[in-house]
């Protein structure tokens, strides 16, 4: 390719990862060039743009289960590389990237044929063009839908696969399970601490988290919805306590800013409100503030379909809360990515952690139908649109709060806030950027399933990778975290029925049970208790269990 050419290689490479910290230990191709074996790679191929124009270089399926690399080196030209399962990090051979910035030494990648052996690879190359500028992953996403197929109807019988009232049934045990109580304290445990003693020993027996990987009042909107759903009065009361014991002891003191997490006490440590680190610095984090705000509009929506009485306190917390949103926003308009405890905005990365934050303040706007949050939201969302650059030049990042990088969750965050400015304003130019983030997300996504290695546990148990969502450039592990109802919503919408097959297979892709029975003896029973069967009251010499 061309030399300045910008490249995207799944999860691992975007544009050269400009967001990432440079003394960072994270993949960069204009470091020296970097290569690694396929199962890293969503997509197994490389994309390669400039002035409008695209090379693709794409792996075809294969039974074979052979190690096969891909990467890139950028000089004077830039250099696209396809090698039999050999890697590089910065230039250097044998360097494995291994996760959260780590490297270590790895020579499995060579090799040895006998006398008279052969090894045949098969690849693509697709030359195209990108419109608009920088959006090469857009094309990458179309060819790899049609190299990458989802598996035949013959095919998915052998995947066993959980129904979705199994899913649901699992599901909701797990919600059960993670319930907590102790009089006024009511929530959802960020991790389940029952069992062995969890690996650090800093971590708190019992905590809730508000957003990010904790969801508390998400968790609480589920059960809202299963109360609703199954007329279970008891999940509805439950609800209203989680969302009651947070609107009582989560405030920073700065009006419409709440801390982000709770640690309860244990062992005669008093309980405390708090919030993320930052600089060596307390900081509530935009991106948790505002997905809570959304949930809290969520929940009183439930609330008030259900004809549930909904105290005027909530309402006034989402408005309280999107007003501060609108009064701290950044000079380029959006919002900063967090907030100390006195109010001040961080005006760090120009990145989309806030976007959350941006949504609660579209969510406000339709539950209280408030001119007030209307202007401001459509003008958010406007502002997150000139982020990237006219040319893409800085992709989506800096959502993920445990990394620094691009990363999926932008793109999480952002697809919702233009979905929810759509549902403010009808305006189809939402829709129209929404189908690009959705594009982007579906880098993310392993749209084939690599071989593992004979005898493994993954290949005793039949595991696929297809339809999982990896994390960010610095974290390469699988995780569950994806819209997958925003893509659904987007292709009805839009028409584009892929991204109607795509979240019905990333939504079912972690329901996989093969080598499991999922007989009616081994499915969770529906609780009888008025509180949940899993439900834990703190008693002297006691812990949660």
């Amino acid at each position: 390719a061309a030399s300045g050419a910008r490249l995207t290689i799944p999860q691992v490479i975007y544009h050269d990862n400009p967001s990432a910290d440079p003394e960072s230990t994270i993949p960069h191709v204009g470091r020296g060039g970097f290569v690694t074996q396929d199962h890293r790679l969503p997509v197994p191929a490389v994309c390669a743009e400039r002035a409008g124009e695209a090379l693709i270089l794409a792996e075809l399926p294969s039974t074979d289960d052979a190690p096969r690399s891909l990467g890139a080196m950028a000089g004077d030209q830039t250099s696209i590389i396809a090698g039999s399962g050999v890697i590089m990090f910065d230039g250097v051979p044998d360097v494995d990237y291994v996760h959260k910035r780590r490297t270590a030494e790895h020579a499995a990648g060579y090799l040895t044929l006998p006398p008279g052996g052969r090894h045949r690879q098969q690849w693509l190359v697709e030359r195209t063009r990108t419109t608009p500028p920088g959006q090469g992953f857009r094309q990458l996403i179309r060819l790899a839908e049609d190299l990458y197929p989802a598996p035949e109807p013959d095919d998915r019988a052998k995947i066993n696969r959980l129904s979705r009232d199994e899913a649901i049934q699992y599901k909701t045990a797990g919600l059960d399970a993670r319930w907590y109580e102790d009089d006024d304290v009511a929530g959802y445990l960020k991790f389940p601490s029952w069992g062995e003693p969890r690996k650090d020993p800093n971590r708190p027996a019992r905590d809730f988290l508000y957003g990010w990987t904790g969801q508390c009042l998400r968790l609480a909107w589920c059960d809202a919805k299963l109360g609703r759903r199954n007329h279970e009065q008891w999940r509805l009361d439950r609800c209203r306590r989680v969302v009651d014991f947070y609107l009582a002891g989560s405030s920073t003191g700065i009006h419409g800013l709440r801390w982000n997490h709770y640690v309860d006490g244990d062992g005669g440590v008093a309980p405390v409100w708090d919030g993320f680190v930052r600089g060596g610095a307390p900081m509530i984090s935009s991106r948790a503030h505002g997905e809570t705000l959304v949930d809290l509009a969520d929940i009183i929506s439930v609330f008030t379909d259900a004809g549930e009485q909904v105290p005027e306190s909530w309402t006034e917390s989402v408005r309280a809360g999107a007003d501060f949103v609108i009064k701290t926003r950044l000079r380029s308009g959006i919002v900063p990515i967090g907030w100390r405890p006195d109010g001040t905005g961080i005006e760090a990365e120009r990145g989309f952690a806030g976007a959350s934050a941006a949504q609660a303040v579209a969510a406000a706007a339709r539950l209280t139908e408030d001119d007030h949050f209307r202007a401001p939201a459509i003008e958010l969302t406007e502002a997150y649109h000139r982020l990237p650059g006219a040319g893409f030049e800085r992709p989506y990042a800096f959502s993920t709060l445990d990394a620094a990088c691009e990363d999926k969750e932008s793109g999480m965050a952002y697809l919702q806030l233009l979905l929810a400015s759509f549902e403010l304003t009808g305006d189809r130019r939402m829709l129209d950027r929404a189908e690009a983030v959705a594009d982007w997300l579906l880098t993310w996504v392993y749209h084939t399933s690599p071989a593992f290695p004979s005898g493994s546990m993954l290949a005793e148990a039949g595991f696929t990778a297809r339809g999982w969502p990896g994390v960010s450039v610095q974290n390469h592990h699988l995780d569950v975290f994806f819209p997958t109802h925003d893509l659904w919503r987007l292709g009805k919408l839009t028409g584009q029925e892929r991204f109607c097959r795509w979240a019905i297979e990333i939504e079912s892709a972690p329901l996989r049970a093969s080598g499991t029975s999922t007989s009616s003896a081994s499915r969770p029973k529906p609780s009888s208790s008025p509180i949940g069967r899993a439900a834990v009251r703190r008693t002297p010499g006691t812990r949660p269990g």
